[in-house]
């Protein structure tokens, strides 16, 4: 009877020890667990086209109404075709900041980041300011009544992330670089695509 009680106290006791032991851990583990809440606000690039002037032909430009610094390119198009063919959109070029870089995809980039909340910075140079028509042309034989001009802007974030790493239109030094931009618009066009 005296092995059954001091086998049954040692029980006890090793229950008792595992419970303290358990409760220790615990106590531990709870007392060091914190929840930390970390808020992310996307980022937001709203790019809009603006025109200025009166008549046949207003001049566009591109503002950064968005809250990050963002890349821009655009599309200008006459419509019909015929037109475009004997209409000249002038002043542009000229030592503004738009160049068309990538020939032949149809768009012309604004050679340096837009930024935003900055008043007259957040704008772009003027597309074009007026147009030269073909004087020689015969509008009639072409079967011209009217035309259009439209204009047509892309933007994205000056830094992307294009799955492996962050690819920035900036040199360490934050000075405009043309062959990241490149890259940027890279991994932008990618992402159009999927």
């Amino acid at each position: 009877m005296k092995n059954k009680k001091v086998l049954l106290t040692s029980i006890i006791a090793v229950a008792l020890l595992a419970v303290v032991t358990i409760g220790i851990t615990i106590a531990t583990l709870a007392d060091k667990t914190k929840t930390l809440t970390n808020t992310f606000e996307p980022g937001d690039i709203t790019t809009e086209i603006e025109e200025e002037g009166e008549g046949a032909v207003k001049m566009s430009r591109i503002k950064n109404t968005g809250k990050l610094d963002c890349l821009v390119r655009a599309r200008v198009t006459i419509s019909p075709v015929e037109a475009a063919e004997v209409i000249e959109l002038t002043g542009k070029g000229n030592g503004w900041d738009w160049s068309n870089w990538n020939n032949g995809d149809g768009y012309v980039y604004f050679t340096a980041p837009l930024p935003a909340n900055k008043g007259e910075q957040s704008y772009t140079d003027y597309l074009f300011t007026g147009i030269a028509l073909d004087e020689n042309a015969d509008w009639k034989s072409l079967g011209i009544d009217t035309f259009d001009i439209a204009v047509y802007e892309e933007s994205v974030q000056v830094n992307v992330h294009d799955g492996e790493k962050v690819i920035s239109a900036l040199n360490d030094d934050g000075t405009y670089n043309k062959d990241k931009a490149d890259a940027v618009w890279a991994v932008y066009e990618a992402s159009k695509a999927e």
